[in-house]
């Protein structure tokens, strides 16, 4: 019996230990002591100052397509930091309809059509965060565009 629970404890620890390490905060980065950011966007702040995180995302779409970002992550909280990527357009096409023979017999062309063009979303592949600077006055302005 005693030899059971033994190994029961064993294989729980075990599946306890890799569970702590699949978990999202292991993905996260500290910025400064007291201050992490992870994958999902969000940033932990543990101190008593306001901190000013700056970073680029890599996007989905055309390829190489970085994006810088900023935001605040307030005193003792988790905040999500603002990022977006932006849409790729493709424009429509222009297209001449087929010939028709006219009222007199002649041979007219249809007149062109556009077709409509299209948007792709595209969305975050991968974080890197940059810097985390105390701004207790909030003076820094976040910023968004592409680098």
């Amino acid at each position: 019996m005693s030899q059971r629970l033994t190994v029961g404890l064993g294989i729980g620890a075990l599946i306890a230990g890799a569970v702590g390490v699949l978990a999202p905060q292991a993905a996260a980065k500290d910025l400064a002591p007291g201050v992490s950011c992870g994958d999902n966007g969000f940033c932990r702040n543990d101190t008593d100052d306001i901190y000013y995180i700056t970073g680029q995302v890599t996007c989905s779409g055309f390829p190489g397509s970085v994006v810088s970002f900023s935001g605040y992550a307030g005193r003792h909280s988790t905040d999500p930091i603002p990022m977006s990527c932006p849409s790729d357009y493709t424009p429509g096409t222009m297209d001449q309809g087929p010939p028709s023979i006219g009222p007199d017999g002649a041979m007219q062309m249809s007149p062109p059509t556009q077709s409509p063009g299209t948007w792709t979303s595209n969305y975050p592949v991968s974080i890197d965060w940059q810097t985390a600077t105390v701004d207790n006055d909030q003076k820094l302005k976040p910023h968004t565009g592409s680098s």
